[in-house]
């Protein structure tokens, strides 16, 4: 069963077509001070998505289960609650707003999330996979593990929390792309191609929303522009997939919405007709 015909929402389900980005745009992976790495305020990123013309943002405050995580223990869900309560109400008639989490998937902690999420009521609960075999996706990781057993790990836990049906989007999948300065790899390696494909498969199979994160167009000397990359995306469509979210997944107000009209550009020169964003 889908998480939000569970309990804790509304299923994100409307279609809206691209072109729908010209009466503002929208940003669904959006971090305040309610996330441990978070630098802005709600109101102080709600303000700046006024600046610019936002129709609608989603905030996404990570929730951490693993102990030895810096985020762990750190999300307060009903002051959380009581500030989007507050800001819809302060921004009522210029901005939509939206309470979601970023939940961390760890397989070994699955039963944890569904015991937290049950009876909770989000908008839309992000799954991501930050963890390889309980250390963390980054450059220490990288660098010392082949890349084939890293992907494979990775991608087999992705698919174990699309399985779980606990979450309405995948989070930046592909996230070890960001780490990887060769990025050949992926094109070269057949077991890679098979464990992307096969993971796009189970998310249009669930019926979970593909996020397309643009963090990675901040950033200097990354590899990557979005996660998944474009070439990924390109896979998802030629597999079926219509779901789509967008993501800055910004953690300070300034980042807000950075690199997200480009890639609803790409999205609508390159995606099918009935693509179905997240709301």
């Amino acid at each position: 069963m889908h998480c939000l015909s569970m309990s804790w929402g509304n299923t994100p389900s409307s279609a809206v077509t691209f072109l729908d980005r010209k009466a503002g745009l929208v940003d669904y992976h959006v971090h305040s001070t309610f996330s441990y790495d978070g630098r802005s305020t709600i109101n102080e990123i709600c303000e700046r998505a006024v600046e610019l013309k936002f129709r609608e943002v989603g905030f996404s405050e990570h929730v951490d289960f693993d102990p030895s995580d810096e985020g762990f223990g750190f999300f307060d869900g009903n002051r959380y609650e009581s500030s989007i309560n507050e800001a819809q109400r302060l921004f009522n008639g210029k901005l939509a707003i939206r309470m979601g989490v970023e939940v961390d998937y760890q397989s070994r902690f699955e039963q944890q999330i569904r015991d937290w999420l049950r009876g909770k009521r989000f908008d839309f609960v992000i799954g991501s996979v930050h963890y390889v075999d309980g250390e963390i996706i980054g450059n220490r990781l990288v660098a010392k593990r082949s890349l084939r057993e890293v992907y494979g790990e990775y991608f087999a836990e992705v698919r174990k929390s699309v399985e779980s049906r606990l979450f309405d989007v995948v989070g930046h999948l592909d996230v070890v792309n960001k780490y990887v300065s060769d990025q050949t790899f992926q094109l070269k390696d057949r077991e890679y191609g098979m464990n992307l494909d096969s993971t796009l498969k189970e998310i249009i199979d669930k019926e979970i929303f593909l996020e397309v994160n643009t963090k990675p167009s901040v950033l200097e000397n990354n590899p990557c522009s979005t996660l998944p990359n474009r070439e990924a995306i390109l896979r998802y469509f030629d597999f079926g997939g219509k779901r789509i979210s967008v993501g800055s997944d910004t953690h300070v107000k300034e980042e807000l919405g950075s690199g997200i009209n480009e890639i609803l550009g790409f999205l609508e020169r390159n995606g099918p007709r009935g693509i179905v964003l997240l709301f």
